[in-house]
């Protein structure tokens, strides 16, 4: 069974999207785990947990959320 060569780069550009969409997630989750760090030193936890939660909603099954 012979793959085209459209299915070959169609593979690929699905690929890059993901692997651009997981790099862009991984951005946005440390803005917002730096948001929350932010946020808990000057004593407010509401505003943390806002922050540590949308980074882990970003990024679920990551080492930097686990925590």
């Amino acid at each position: 069974m012979a793959v085209s060569p459209q299915a070959t780069a169609d593979s690929a550009s699905i690929v890059e999207r993901e692997r651009q969409r997981r790099a862009e997630n991984t951005r946005t989750a440390r803005e917002a785990l730096k948001e929350g760090d932010d946020a808990y030193q000057l004593a407010d936890y509401a505003k943390a947990v806002e922050e540590y939660t949308r980074a882990y909603d970003l990024l679920p099954d990551s080492v930097h959320t686990s925590e």
